[in-house]
């Protein structure tokens, strides 16, 4: 879908008044936008791993932002993009109640290093709906 006009200037002055064509952070959810499910596999697509590396090779900092698990994300695709960022991933997961780093162990193994967790708030949680949920899968 093409950008408007006005949302075109807009992003363009953007640019042009801010720092951030040179020192930018990119922030990505990941489901859906950089990351791809087709026939139950879960990529990359070569275009989002394009732009990726040329995110990094800029030396942008690139994090990942996804309501997923920290071992989902390390299990689904989390190597391919360790492989583009050969370093320590930036994440936010679980909306935000878990940042920390994807990033290899000694042994090559892909683990979650977390800086800071935290519990949602009572109103981010619906009691109804998960006692709704249990109700009705109960076996009696």
């Amino acid at each position: 879908m093409a950008l408007s006009e006005e949302a075109e200037a807009k992003l363009r002055h953007f640019l042009e008044q801010s720092s951030f064509a040179t020192t930018g952070v990119v922030v990505t959810d990941l489901d859906g936008t950089a990351v791809h499910e087709f026939q139950g596999k879960i990529t990359i697509p070569q275009e989002v791993e394009l732009g990726l590396m040329r995110h990094y090779k800029r030396g942008r900092p690139l994090i990942l932002n996804s309501l997923r698990f920290p071992l989902s994300v390390i299990r689904t695709f989390g190597q391919e993009w360790h492989k583009l960022s050969n370093a320590p991933i930036p994440t936010v997961t679980l909306n935000g109640s878990l940042m920390g780093f994807i990033t290899k162990t000694v042994e090559s193994e892909l683990v979650f290093e977390e800086v800071k967790g935290s519990t949602p708030d009572a109103h981010a949680i619906d009691l109804d709906g998960i006692t709704a949920l249990v109700a009705i899968t109960r076996i009696e």
